[in-house]
This record gives structure tokens, C-alpha cells and sequence, in this order.
């Protein structure tokens, strides 16, 4: 028997080694013929053999009992129970704060005041920073004098108009050159109004770029400002779970200074593959009171993409491979006193964090071995391990 079975697996890795092995002038289709039929070859001797080494075992197993020799192996079991079983996929996120701004000057001049400090909170609306204004004053000021002058000359066209004294372009000039003022007094004022930088939302002082007397032009950062009592933690899925995880799918995430996941549910999920590296977003809102998430820290987030809330789940060191590639499981039959070893066949499901679903072969209800497998034969005599 044994010089068969190595014989046997002796062509095969024969046949295997030369179906393999490169030739320039092999057509490349020709090669993947040869391949796949090796392949097909090796998969019917191997259940061949896995038949021959079964019923070798189960000779044993007879002969045993005729000579009335019993051996015993000592094995852990487990009884199962059908339970939930929650498969998740995991990924890196990042945290963004929907409150995380830099401000920029929006009129050129020199610094003149900074009145906060980095660390500092303030409120929304509240001066940070302002720029010199005298150049602004000084136009300001020109611009006043020639209002209230076109102001007098247009109230007196207006009332010589009414009494039909004087042309009519003269009092549309007057008009106009009153309106004209008052125009570029209010873009002047509004102007000037830029030179103060002010909190647009109650926050945090996280950087202030420039000092005081530094001169900036409009666009140039000035400061940092970030609230991060709501923050998001945002992640990109591969388009395979598209469908799979949705609005609504829970959601475990880790930080550096969590101490245990923190359970949340996916808030939104895209409607659009990035065809640049075929992924869609997803992202949860979190309550971040203590901040202790930061904008741009990163986390470790677990997705749940599937649920079975009657299943059966073994460990996966329970579960063994035969030659064929099929899997089983060995269960304990107790009849009396005596507990004899008997093989499950079983298709698995999803596995997740060293255990598996079973999908067809246990009923859930068995005494699984979990230690010892290796050791024992359909038929044998075991004793359970405490």
C-alpha cells in the first residue's frame, strides 16, 4: 500500500515538474492545458487516496475491536451552541473635524495687533488679529470731504430741478457724482472691515502664522483655528463591498487613546467609485466632548459587511483538510460510558478572529473535538479532558 501511494504521488510530481517547467517555444495556451489537467489529475488520485486511506482506517478501527485491543485518547471538547456570528472587514480611518480652518488675510497691509494667543479659546465673531488701517483712514477721510461737497452741490441741483431752473445734465451730474461717493465709501469701508480677522465659530487658537509688524498680502494664512467637539472618522472601501456595507452598518473604531473600540454606525456611504483606485467613502460622526480625537489622527475601524444570527460557529483550529481539499470536523458520540470519535463533513462559511461559520454538516448542537484531532480516527475510543 505504502510503495503505491508513493509511486503514485512519484509520476504525479513527475508529470507535475514537467508541465511546469518553462519552454520558449510552448504556446502559451497549450501550457495552461497542461496545467489545469495535471491539475484535474492530481485532484482525482487525491480523493482516490483519501478513500483508500479511510477505509485503511476503519480495517484498523475492526481489527482493534476483533483483538479486543482498546486504546484511548485523551481530547478537549467543546459542546456547541448556535450563536451570532458577526464577520467584519478591516480598514484605516481618519479623523476630519467639519470645524478645522486656516484663516487668511483678506486685504494687504502690516500687522498691528495680535490679541490671541495659540492655546486660546474664543468665540465666534472675535477679533484675532487686525492690520494697519491709516492708509484706509486717510482715504476715508479724503473720500467724506468730497461726499458732503457733492452732497450740497446735488441738494441744490435738485432744488433749482424742481423749480425748472438749470439743465438736466447738470443735475444728473450732481446725482451722480454723489451716488459715485457714496459707492466707494462703502467698498472702503468694507474694505477696511477685512483688516480685522475674526473668529468665524467659537474654537481653539491652534497656530498663528505671522508677528506683529510683518506685512501680508491678501490669500497669506494667519491663523489655525479648530473646534473639535464633532469630528468624523472617514475611511475609502474597496468597490467589492459595495452593497455590502451601508447606511446603518456598525462600526467598531480604535484610537491610540482609546482603551476599548468605540461602537458607532456608518453614517454615509458614497454613491461614487473613484475610479482612481476604485474605492467609495464612507464616514461616521462622533461626539468628541473630551477631545481626545484629533483632525488627521488615525484609527483603526472594523465594519460589519455580514450577520448570521443563528449560526454555527467552531473554532478554527477544529477544523481539519483532506486530500481532496474538502473539510471536517471530528464530533464525540456518547453512548454510555463509552465516547467514540465520528468525522463531519462540513462547508464553511465567513471566518472571522479564529472561528468559522459552519453553513451545512453540524446541526449545532455536537461535542466538538478542539484538541486532539489530529490524533484520533473515526471509531476510536476518547476520554475528555477537563
Amino acid at each position: 500500500m505504502n510503495k503505491s501511494i508513493i509511486s503514485t504521488f512519484g509520476i504525479l510530481g513527475l508529470t507535475l515538474l514537467v508541465a511546469c517547467s518553462p519552454k520558449e517555444e510552448t504556446d502559451s495556451n497549450s501550457a495552461l492545458q497542461t496545467l489545469e489537467h495535471t491539475r484535474d489529475s492530481l485532484r482525482i488520485e487525491a480523493q482516490k487516496l483519501s478513500t483508500q486511506i479511510h477505509d485503511v482506517e476503519n480495517n484498523i478501527t475492526a481489527k482493534r475491536e476483533a483483538l479486543g485491543i482498546s486504546k484511548t485518547f485523551a481530547v478537549k471538547t467543546v459542546k456547541l451552541e448556535r450563536d451570532t456570528f458577526q464577520h467584519f472587514i478591516k480598514v484605516q480611518g481618519n479623523v476630519s473635524a467639519d470645524k478645522s480652518i486656516t484663516l487668511n488675510a483678506e486685504s494687504s497691509g502690516a500687522i498691528r495687533s495680535i490679541f490671541i494667543t495659540e492655546g486660546a479659546t474664543v468665540s465666534a465673531g472675535q477679533a484675532l488679529i487686525s492690520l494697519d488701517t491709516d492708509i484706509q483712514n486717510n482715504r476715508l477721510t479724503e473720500l467724506e470731504t468730497s461726499y458732503n461737497l457733492a452732497s450740497v452741490v446735488f441738494q441744490k441741483q435738485e432744488k433749482l430741478w424742481k423749480q425748472n431752473i438749470g439743465s438736466e445734465i447738470e443735475y444728473l451730474r450732481a446725482k451722480n457724482e454723489k451716488e459715485a461717493l457714496e459707492t466707494r465709501i462703502q467698498t472702503l469701508k468694507t474694505e477696511k472691515s477685512k483688516s480685522t480677522i475674526r473668529a468665524p465659530f467659537s474654537g481653539t487658537v491652534d497656530l498663528i502664522m505671522p508677528k506683529v509688524g510683518e506685512s501680508v498680502a491678501p490669500g497669506t494664512p494667519m491663523v489655525r483655528l479648530v473646534n473639535n467637539k464633532n469630528v468624523k472618522i472617514e475611511s475609502e472601501i474597496s468597490e467589492r463591498y459595495v452593497g455590502r456595507i451601508k447606511k446603518g452598518s456598525k462600526l467598531l473604531i480604535t484610537t491610540p487613546r482609546s482603551t476599548k473600540p468605540i461602537e458607532l454606525t456608518i453614517d454615509y456611504s458614497g454613491n461614487f467609485i473613484n475610479p482612481a483606485n476604485r474605492t467609495f467613502k464612507v464616514w461616521s460622526k462622533l461626539d468628541n466632548k473630551n477631545g481626545d480625537l484629533l483632525p488627521n489622527m488615525v484609527t483603526d475601524m472594523a465594519i460589519r459587511d455580514y450577520i448570521n444570527t443563528d449560526a454555527v460557529i467552531v473554532p478554527n483550529k477544529a477544523i481539519l483538510e483532506d486530500l481532496s481539499g474538502g473539510y471536517y470536523v471530528y464530533v464525540v458520540k456518547i453512548n454510555g460510558d463509552l465516547k467514540k470519535v465520528e468525522k463531519k463533513n462540513v462547508e464553511l462559511g465567513k471566518n472571522y478572529e479564529g472561528t468559522t461559520e459552519i453553513t451545512k454538516g453540524l446541526n449545532g448542537d455536537e461535542v466538538l473535538i478542539i484538541e486532539g484531532a489530529k490524533s484520533v480516527n473515526p471509531g476510536d475510543v476518547v476520554s475528555l479532558m477537563k
